[in-house]
């Protein structure tokens, strides 16, 4: 929940500054106002290097091997860091350098520089050393002082011998310190150096909680100072002030805080522009919504907090997305075992990991409601078929339709070849059957199946965008009319569509003709409402209000998003399996078990991309455009580190 935050005078002598602070900081719900004039908040250099030593040994892996680390003062164990990383960089590339040198050397052979300059000398002949690209071999030498040497995949190497230096069109002179034998002596001992430097940085990674508790304390501490640098001083530094934001809840603490100290505290008025900040106090799974909501943005002070519907939401959509029990059952053993593995490292880690095992959860339920494992393809007399919620709502709509004998029973009975042998809705959308080598489909049962499909995602959409509505329904009067819009739409939207059937409709609950009317009526009652309604409250805002309705419209139809993407992520693990087993066939099962395998993998990693951005995005947009205002600023208490 976002907790309402007050403005605060505190005053009071300079002996009780320091005792005040200390206290504030343990007590944490104080967040102390910077002034204009005042310096940013910039960490001091020990800060700063120890943050950029642990940088580094995060990035190694550990090799505990030894206990000196502690021996150091951890100004000096950052610097030793710090050092091994700049020399273990300098060695790299000294390595690189070393190695192109002797590539292109290695094809002179090992000389010695000083034959060569002796032999200059005594020749009265520069002697130099060449290459070119073999683009450029067709051509003829431009000197008779040109050798052949040799040649790699590239370019020709080439000796050149003339009275004084020589330049050529198309090649490139190549010039060395060393010979081939320093090269080969100077590479040893530098990788040799790159070893124990590096074998001595991994066993600097044991002592990363060490200068990670270093690292709080400093910030501790000169969170502490920079928080007394925003106080006013007056009459010669005996009287204090500073300005300070309270959550109300934490008022009786802090007025305990300064009741045995001499320090007035008074409430004050807020400036009109000033950002008042947003103080988030949620705990376990609307904590896990919370950090997802400040992904996007911090809600204003003025938002209602969207963290509970945000994690909610995000677990319905992520699970519709992936729309497979398998992989979610897969993702919930990797979940539990990450938990197992590494919650205790921080809170933020650990949440993380419950939203994961929350998905995922959620992933194995949606996944048996709608009867997918693994893009198996189950015989509608499975026993997982049967469990299957689409599967009750396939044969319920097969039942109304026979009831009925509508059009659609018309059209279908027109392609049945024995009617006499349906007699049961079962036996209806089974009767059309259609058998590609191993793979057998229904026609019936398939087309029932993805239009419910579809209308669920739509359905999601509808009560999304009308919790969205509802939140801020006291801002904005119209959204009264634009939920009776949705309802009108999503009832009269199926006659729109050839007379198409609604789950509301073969399940009883409205009938189709009167679900058709209620719906037109409501439809142009919902838009007359919320322009009424915004005119009174917005005034000449309000004029542009029936516009929303596209809006409204476009938003509800993003929503098909989840039963597109979960029906490309069926379709990716049916052809896998299909692909897999047509290899195996022809190829061996060794292979085909692989292909399936890996074809497996990556559908769940799509998924789960999928997932995250669309499901976070139907928050975020979709949902948000409504009910959310953001651009807060985080409420910062002074605290310890935890």
């Amino acid at each position: 929940m976002i907790v309402d935050v007050d403005k605060y005078l505190f005053m009071g002598l300079q002996g009780d500054l320091d005792l005040f602070f200390a206290k504030a900081q343990h007590e944490g719900v104080i967040e102390f106002i910077q002034t204009a004039s005042k310096k940013p908040y910039v960490l001091p250099k020990l800060a700063q290097d120890i943050l950029t030593a642990i940088k580094i040994l995060k990035k190694e892996k550990s090799k505990p091997e030894s206990k000196y680390g502690k021996e150091y003062s951890v100004q000096e164990l950052v610097d030793r860091v710090v050092f091994l990383k700049n020399t273990l960089e300098k060695h790299h590339e000294e390595q690189r350098v070393l190695s192109q040198d002797l590539t292109k050397i290695r094809y002179f052979g090992d000389f010695s520089f000083e034959e060569i300059r002796e032999l200059e000398k005594e020749s009265k002949k520069c002697v130099q050393f060449f290459f070119r690209n073999h683009s450029k071999r067709q051509e003829s030498l431009p000197s008779a002082g040109l050798i052949y040497i040799a040649s790699d995949l590239h370019v020709d190497y080439y000796l050149g011998i003339h009275e004084k230096p020589h330049f050529f069109a198309n090649f490139v002179e190549l010039r060395f310190e060393k010979s081939l034998s320093e090269l080969k002596e100077r590479l040893a001992l530098i990788e040799e150096e790159l070893k124990l430097y590096h074998e001595e940085l991994q066993r600097l990674v044991d002592y990363v909680d060490f200068l990670t508790e270093h690292f709080i304390h400093e910030t501790d501490k000169y969170s502490l100072q920079f928080s007394k640098e925003k106080v006013e001083t007056y009459f010669e530094d005996k009287l204090f002030s500073v300005e300070a934001w309270i959550p109300k809840e934490d008022l009786p603490a802090v007025e305990a805080l300064v009741s045995k100290m001499h320090i007035h505290m008074e409430k004050i008025a807020i400036d009109a522009k000033e950002k008042i900040p947003t103080c988030m106090k949620n705990e376990g799974t609307r904590k896990i919504g919370e950090d997802l909501v400040k992904i996007y943005d911090i809600p204003s002070s003025a938002d209602k907090d969207p963290s509970g519907f945000v994690i909610a939401s995000f677990s319905v959509f992520f699970s519709m997305i992936v729309a497979d029990a398998g992989y979610g059952f897969l993702y919930l053993l990797l979940s539990l075992f990450a938990y197992a593995k590494l919650a205790h490292k921080s809170a933020l880690l650990k949440r993380m990991i419950k939203l994961f095992v929350l998905i995922s959860s959620c992933c194995v339920v949606w996944g048996v409601v709608i009867g997918s494992y693994f893009g198996i393809e189950l015989t509608p007399q499975s026993p997982l078929r049967r469990v299957s919620l689409t599967q009750e709502l396939v044969l319920k709509k097969a039942v109304y339709h026979m009831q009925e004998q509508d059009d659609v029973y018309a059209s279908w009975v027109r392609k049945i070849p024995d009617m006499s042998s349906v007699k049961t809705p079962l036996d209806f959308v089974l009767a059309i059957k259609h058998e590609t080598g191993s793979s057998t489909s229904y026609e019936i049962l398939e087309e029932f199946n993805n239009s419910i499909l579809m209308e669920i995602a739509l359905l999601v959409g509808v009560i999304h965008i009308m919790i969205s509505l509802f939140r801020y329904i006291g801002r904005n009067l119209s959204a009264i009319g634009w939920i009776c819009f949705i309802i009108g739409g999503y009832l009269f939207f199926p006659s729109m569509m050839g007379g198409a059937t609604s789950i509301f409709n073969f399940l009883g609950l409205v009938p189709k003709k009167l679900g058709a009317q209620i719906g037109m009526q409501l439809v142009f009652i919902g838009v007359g409402v919320a322009w009424i309604l915004a005119l009174v409250q917005h005034k000449k805002k309000g004029l542009e209000e029936p516009l929303k309705s596209i809006q409204i419209f476009a938003d509800v139809l993003s929503y098909l998003r989840l039963y597109a993407l979960s029906l490309a992520g069926i379709i990716m693990a049916e052809t896998f399996n299909q692909l897999g087993r047509d290899v195996s066939r022809d190829f061996g099962y060794v292979l085909g078990i692989f292909i399936i395998i890996g074809g497996h993998l990556l559908n769940m990693t799509i998924g789960l991309m999928g997932g995250f951005i669309h499901g976070l995005r139907l928050n975020f947009l979709e949902w948000y455009h409504y009910s959310f205002d953001g651009g807060g600023k985080l409420f910062n208490p002074l605290r310890f580190t935890k």
